[in-house]
């Protein structure tokens, strides 16, 4: 992976992967369900910028990947679909369920939040995140 934008995605989500699980370690299970899901949203915005032209990128993240659609799992997946990326059903299950408990509005979550939910997001963040590496490199 020599291309510096899709390395910076991938990199956000391996480093909020490893946050995540050290939040999940110490009980603060609603910060890591919040950063699992930033795990899945960045590791499919690497994907997706390997399929955007290289002089094209700049303008296609402030056009795609700002405000609150360019956090929503669900558009990413219709992005890579129309970018012609095939998606294994497995893949695609486990990124529609993150997508039905994260939100970027658990920041704004007090509370323990759930080991469940966290531990889900966790083992998700993982699964998505060695798809896509697969797909990189």
């Amino acid at each position: 992976m020599n291309d510096p934008e899709v390395t910076r995605f991938f990199r956000a989500a391996v480093q909020r992967g490893l946050a995540a699980e050290v939040l999940a370690m110490n009980s603060q299970y609603r910060d890591a369900t919040y950063l699992g899901g930033y795990v899945v949203e960045c590791a499919l915005k690497a994907l997706v910028l390997t399929r955007v032209p290289v002089q094209e990128r700049d303008q296609f993240v402030l056009d795609q990947f700002h405000g609150r659609r360019a956090h929503d799992c669900t558009l990413l997946v219709d992005l890579l679909r129309r970018q012609g990326q095939t998606i294994p059903s497995v893949i695609l299950r486990t990124i529609m369920q993150v997508a039905a408990i994260w939100s970027v509005d658990l920041r704004y979550t007090p509370g323990r939040g759930r080991a469940d939910e966290a531990e889900f997001l966790l083992v998700s963040g993982r699964q998505v995140l060695k798809w896509v590496e697969e797909r990189i490199r």
